[in-house]
């Protein structure tokens, strides 16, 4: 009887391991950006699209977790707080960084610009072997 309860517990425990790999590596994996990211990002961020009276469309700043968004009213001739994007990750790239980002609409990343620390470029996905299909100017950011 020894032998059974022990083999049964063993499958037990080889069943429960498996289950946890399984229901883990199903998870979205989301990591705020750490404190190098974030100094690096602190500030406000520019888009290339300018709006009739030559100012920028919309300007991001960045937080720990989020980006968020603001918009240019021209009626009221001033920035509005429009949204948040959840910061997925912000990983070291090179010599600058890249975000990760998710909203409801799908995913995107902003990549540093080559050799320029002032230039967020954008990209509609995270497959950087798509990036030259998938790059955003009027989505791109810069800073002064």
């Amino acid at each position: 009887m020894k032998k059974g309860w022990k083999r049964l517990l063993a499958v037990g425990l080889c069943l429960f391991i498996a289950a946890t790999m399984i229901l883990h590596s199903e998870l979205p994996v989301e990591a705020a950006a750490g404190k190098a990211a974030v100094r690096f990002l602190k500030g406000k961020w520019s888009s290339n699209s300018m709006v009739g009276d030559g100012k920028p469309a919309f300007y991001v700043t960045f937080t720990k977790n989020y980006a968020k968004y603001y918009e240019y009213q021209e009626k009221k001739d001033k920035y509005k707080y429009s949204y948040k994007v959840k910061i997925v990750s912000a990983k070291k790239s090179g010599d600058g960084y890249r975000i990760k980002l998710k909203n409801k609409n799908g995913k995107y990343c902003y990549q540093t610009a080559d050799g320029n620390q002032k230039e967020l470029w954008c990209y509609s996905t995270w497959k950087e072997s798509a990036f030259p299909s998938c790059y955003s100017a009027s989505s791109s950011l810069c800073r002064k």
